[in-house]
């Protein structure tokens, strides 16, 4: 397949991927509790800060890491130089191509992986070894942080984790709205009864600043001791503990601006149902209905999800142990890829539809139908059964009691 040149869009992008924030040099602590007033969420993952920045070339987007359908390739074991420069996109297909550019004035150009030989004179050998890794890479149904941790790990590919694979200062600081109901908990059991007159920024500054030194010593060593750690690794048990809920709360800034264009695209849908043309044909009506009920199944199944993230959230709290602890993290780990899955799904085939329909008005009727056909339908029962695998029952996983 030759190289596609897609055209510039005359109006902003919401899938656009703008240049990346400087990558973090640790795996992120816990966050406090603080109000924040925030924009609806992006369903792409990446932050609204560096949405707002100009494409202007290549080198501006490379270390991209928030966005759910971006992999930048400067972060594999390539040989082939030129190819460190490119990126691996998810379309609205749920298909992975090169992209080899993406310019405001010439838009963006991408290319499948097998055609990469006939767009790079390098060695054969070479270009061969690569393609056959981004190949594999080419079938990971999400590029989010957390699945590409657990993919890349499974391929066995070497890359430091904890400089490339997390997210980015500005999109950990949007997510500190999600982290509320994690962190909470923890600074109960910290804080104690302090803790309860936290009502505000300026409540939580005055505790960090003045605790109650002895209630909350005793505190961290009532925790490591349900935990069955030293007092002194307790800092590491709080950074896996922040780690792990971040990617809850990534994931979940993720589905409510998914949720946000689901709504959009649900009144869209409604008005092209009563069309004149579509009204008095069956085959359209069965088309719509279809991508209506997947849409909607998929983002039931993704909420069951998070429920079920909830739950184990509250059963580690009424009985801290370590063996709780490690056994919600194992389960939470353990649905990455599945909720980066439909996350990722949802985002680029939305994204698609808005960057294709930006406007209510725009698009005749039989342009809408075709769009659906050739772009929405496509990889969308996969979503939806993975949305069901993700949700079955594991029967492995239970809390372990300890006494106090």
């Amino acid at each position: 397949m030759p190289l596609a040149v897609q055209d510039a869009p005359p109006g902003a992008d919401p899938m656009a991927s703008p240049p990346p924030p400087p990558p973090p040099s640790a795996l992120p602590r816990v966050m406090p509790l603080r109000p924040v007033m925030l924009e609806p969420p992006r369903a792409d993952g990446i932050s609204h800060a560096a949405a707002d920045r100009p494409v202007r070339d290549t080198a501006a987007w490379s270390d991209e890491t928030d966005a759910l359908h971006l992999l930048p390739l400067h972060l594999l074991p390539l040989t082939v130089t030129g190819l460190k420069r490119a990126r691996l996109v998810k379309t609205a297909r749920l298909e992975t191509m090169v992209e080899l550019f993406r310019d405001a004035r010439a838009g963006t150009g991408l290319i499948q992986i097998e055609g990469l030989g006939r767009e790079f004179a390098a060695d054969k050998a070479s270009l061969d070894r690569d393609m056959a890794l981004l190949l594999k890479l080419g079938a990971v149904a999400s590029f989010d942080v957390y699945s590409l941790r657990i993919e890349l790990r499974a391929l066995g590919i070497a890359v430091d984790e904890h400089q490339h694979l997390v997210l980015s200062p500005e999109k950990q600081e949007e997510l500190t709205h999600y982290m509320q109901g994690f962190t909470r908990p923890l600074l109960r059991r910290v804080y104690g009864e302090q803790a309860a007159r936290v009502e505000n920024m300026g409540d939580l500054t005055a505790l960090l600043s003045s605790p109650d030194r002895a209630e909350t010593l005793a505190n961290l060593r009532h925790i490591a001791g349900r935990l069955g750690l030293k007092l002194t690794e307790i800092p590491e048990f709080l950074a896996q503990y922040g780690d792990i809920f971040l990617s809850v709360a990534y994931f979940r800034s993720c589905r409510d601006g998914a949720h946000a264009l689901l709504e959009e695209f649900g009144r869209w849908l409604a008005d092209l149902k009563r069309a004149p043309l579509v009204q008095t044909d069956s085959a359209a009506q069965r088309l719509i209905t279809t991508v209506d009920t997947s849409l909607d199944t998929i983002m039931t199944q993704l909420e069951g999800c998070f429920r079920s993230f909830d739950r184990m959230t509250r059963q580690l709290w009424d009985d801290l142990s370590a063996e709780g602890f490690q056994a919600m993290r194992r389960e939470i780990e353990a649905h990455h890829t599945g909720v980066g899955a439909l996350c990722c799904g949802l985002a680029v085939k939305l994204g698609g539809w808005k960057r294709a329909f930006p406007t209510a008005g725009r698009g005749a009727p039989g342009q809408k139908l075709d769009w659906l056909r050739q772009e929405m339908v496509p990889g969308l029962a996969q979503l939806v059964e993975a949305g069901l695998a993700a949700n079955r029952p594991r029967p492995e996983f239970k809390f372990h009691n300890i006494s106090s």
